[in-house]
């Protein structure tokens, strides 16, 4: 059975990083590096990264150069997401370099991962390569489900085959037997329990209609998830079974988990999971009971933070809820259609090409609505 089927870059033996792998000489570069600005640090991670990744090298002495770098692009990545986060979509140029930056850092972390995992899963596996597999397929994990989460923070496309490798990743814990399993006691810095409870976080948040979420949620919901995430289940599918009517996922695809419809005949996984979330559900419907008391002023409103929380709660039981079948058949058909982009061409078309000036025209229902408000009877834009 193919349990991995991971992409890293294609490696070749250089001197050029061999500094890069001596403990104190690497130890001096980290000293050394600018943390004062962390754009510029970010990018002399990455430019290292970059090599290394690229480079031949024995499968502990990666190790211990990416278990360097974690803790401080960890924190480099939270910096550079609190830059772009809040910023109006579609980034400028300015934001979305630096987007792009985090990006390559999460990628370059992964790849070293992999590699790292690729190498020890060829090994016989004594204690020492097993803990090197375990924890470098749970930072792999880590990794791309941050890279998916940014994704969706921006509105971005998923990457390509990066759910695809969720899953191996996923399968091969589970194949090998430390789908559960935390990391060594040896490896610090880690905001992650285990690949289990990672692909969970991540099969939520994918199943929350995340391009839906309002901008910032995202990343927000995949935080409560940390505690939410164990009441997912993730139960087997028999071979040659529809699971209509059901969540779903394969994990020989290249895809997030979905719904099949009660009419969806013809939908066979290859290797498919069946989620049950209705101990998600039960523990977001007890949240929002416990939001209701715990965020209302002395007036006994809800603050503006327990509202917008209140509102997402709201998203995200409607995202995870029961799904309402179609009550006819999708069929696909070739059509000509004409598509208006703004709201002065759609009221151009939906007005049959009247003026649109809706200045004048709210001056106007005002007059006519209500007549006992005193509002201006000419409009000039020019005054």
């Amino acid at each position: 059975m193919d349990l991995l089927r991971l992409t890293i870059p294609q490696q070749t033996p250089t001197s050029a990083v061999a500094a890069f792998f001596n403990a104190a000489k690497l130890g001096a570069w980290l000293d050394a590096l600018p943390m004062a600005n962390p754009r510029k640090t970010g990018e002399e991670l990455l430019a290292v990264l970059h090599k290394v990744n690229r480079a031949t090298a024995p499968a502990n002495q990666r190790f211990h150069l990416l278990e360097q770098f974690r803790p401080l692009i960890a924190d480099i990545s939270d910096i550079l997401h609190k830059h772009y986060s809040a910023a109006a979509i579609p980034l400028d140029d300015k934001n979305r370099a630096t987007a792009e930056l985090n990006h390559a850092l999460l990628s370059e972390m992964a790849f070293g991962y992999k590699a790292v995992l690729l190498a020890t899963a060829d090994t016989s596996l004594n204690d020492a390569n097993r803990n090197l597999m375990v924890a470098s397929a749970l930072h792999a994990t880590h990794h791309l489900a941050r890279l998916l989460v940014d994704s969706y923070a921006l509105y971005s496309p998923e990457p390509k085959s990066l759910w695809l490798e969720l899953h191996q990743l996923y399968r091969y814990a589970e194949y090998e037997g430390f789908l559960a399993s935390g990391l060594p006691q040896e490896s610090k810095h880690s905001d992650v329990r285990s690949i289990d409870h990672t692909y969970r976080r991540i099969l939520m948040l994918a199943l929350a209609n995340p391009y839906h979420l309002m901008q910032g949620e995202a990343l927000l919901v995949f935080r409560e998830l940390d505690k939410w995430a164990t009441h997912c289940r993730i139960l087997p599918l028999a071979a040659a079974t529809t699971p209509t009517g059901q969540l779903y996922l394969d994990l020989d695809s290249d895809a997030p988990p979905t719904y099949a419809p009660m009419s969806g005949q013809g939908i066979y996984p290859i290797d498919g999971r069946v989620l049950d979330i209705t101990g998600v559900l039960a523990v977001l419907e007890q949240r929002g009971k416990e939001l209701m008391v715990s965020a209302k002023t002395p007036s006994g409103q809800l603050t503006l933070a327990g509202r917008k929380l209140r509102n997402m709660y709201k998203r995200l039981a409607e995202a995870w809820g029961i799904r309402v079948e179609r009550l006819s058949e999708r069929k696909p058909r070739s059509n000509p259609i004409e598509i208006a982009i703004g709201i002065s061409a759609a009221h151009h078309f939906a007005c049959h090409g009247a003026e649109f000036a809706p200045e004048s025209n709210e001056i106007e229902l005002r007059h006519r609505n209500h007549r006992n408000i005193l509002v201006a009877d000419h409009f000039d834009p020019g005054r």
